[in-house]
């Protein structure tokens, strides 16, 4: 803000599980709609040697709205709190632990799954994984997203910026 490159009632969040969806496109796995095989493995965005947990953010080429590190890297906290209608049934179905979502008000959604899971049903880019959010660890991490004008969108205020249909997101 002193610099003068967010305005006063710009903000910064955790996105929204919807504006994951929108960011991490169609795809079934964040690289693609193709099971790798374990030569390919090393040519996904993120895939690290078994020794590594994380890679750098923005290590990887970013997708194809210009987004980094949305599947396999870390999994990311999103603002919305999870239900476990967010997963399929046969999600829930192969994990039981999306059956529970504390009535709706207990568990934070992690999305974006990390490559110490790698399997074809964690790292499903429609995978929402429930966890409390005070918990913290090497796996999780965040990503924020600017909101232009946050406070105009309540408030109305006259002459405010134009903003964007979707929020930005910064990798």
């Amino acid at each position: 803000r002193q610099a003068g490159r967010i305005g006063p009632t710009d903000r910064y969040r955790l996105p929204t599980d919807r504006e994951w969806d929108l960011a991490i496109g169609a795809n079934k796995w964040p690289w693609g709609n193709h099971w790798p095989t374990l030569d390919e493995r090393p040519k996904l965005p993120g895939f690290l040697a078994e020794k590594q947990l994380t890679a750098r953010v923005g290590s990887y080429a970013p997708n194809a709205l210009g987004i980094h590190d949305l599947g396999g890297n870390a999994m990311e906290w999103l603002h919305d709190w999870y239900d476990r209608g967010m997963n399929s049934r046969a999600l829930r179905k192969e994990f039981d632990r999306l059956e529970d979502d504390g009535g709706g008000r207990r568990f934070k959604v992690l999305r974006g799954q990390s490559w110490v899971f790698f399997d074809a049903q964690n790292l499903l880019t429609e995978y929402r994984y429930p966890n409390l959010p005070h918990v913290r660890g090497g796996l999780y991490g965040f990503r924020c997203v600017l909101e232009p004008e946050a406070g105009a969108r309540l408030l109305g205020a006259t002459g405010a910026r134009s903003i964007p249909t979707a929020p930005a997101f910064d990798a």
